[in-house]
């Protein structure tokens, strides 16, 4: 039995622990975002967990970035949560987004958003983990997890598995009807940045995994 926070902590372990303080905050955030035709909160929400999932399995792929697994899972749990940010202080500037979006107008998220806000979603989301305090290697891959090779190349770490989950399960979702309304990112991953570091070879196995992740979880809604 666990009655108090410090035998969860020990029986759990802290990480385990902060990843769930994290993934509560974001529930609440999701309660304060306001209806917009398109989209919906809730399938964001899978859509980041099972980005999280992918994160941290890439990572445990490899000998070089299997220490930082879980910080891994929990960049991977908060990348988007600058567009809850967006969504709830500008939510006519975020349907706008959407029905561009669906309608096919958009090819860049980001480039969309910095000609309209004048920022990205990647950026205040990054801008408001820092206020959270999180780990500046946290707040880097937030902040770059659709633009990795503007972080200096010290070794495929964390922004580089946000990055590849984050396209690799864009690009494998089902089309069913219980994904429509997600706000999707480019679905492509920067193999340039990949092949700097000597990865992209590892490409296919990473997609069989988010393949998975996916079915699984796709699955579970059935």
């Amino acid at each position: 039995p666990v009655s108090d926070v410090q035998r969860a902590v020990a029986f759990l372990g802290l990480d385990t622990v902060r990843s769930l303080v994290l993934t509560a905050a974001i529930l609440r955030s999701f309660e304060q975002a306001p209806k917009i035709p398109g989209f919906s909160a809730e399938r964001l929400q899978a859509y980041t967990l099972i980005t999280a999932k992918v994160a941290r399995r890439i990572a445990r792929t490899r000998p070089d970035a299997h220490a930082i697994a879980q910080e891994c899972f929990t960049a991977g749990l908060l990348h988007d949560i600058g567009k809850l940010v967006i969504a709830t202080s500008f939510p006519d500037a975020f349907a706008a987004f959407v029905a561009a979006r669906a309608a096919g107008e958009i090819t860049s998220s980001c480039a969309w958003e910095r000609e309209h806000l004048g920022f990205t979603h990647a950026e205040v989301g990054a801008y408001l983990l820092r206020l959270w305090a999180l780990p500046t290697a946290i707040v880097e891959a937030v902040a770059f997890h659709h633009e990795p090779g503007r972080v200096p190349q010290r070794g495929f770490e964390i922004v580089g598995c946000v990055h590849v989950a984050d396209a690799l399960v864009d690009g494998c979702l089902p089309d069913a009807p219980c994904w429509q309304g997600v706000t999707r990112t480019e679905g492509e991953a920067d193999l340039g940045y990949l092949e700097a570091l000597g990865v992209s070879d590892q490409l296919p196995a990473w997609r069989a995994i988010a393949e998975e992740e996916a079915r699984a979880f796709d699955q579970r809604l059935n």
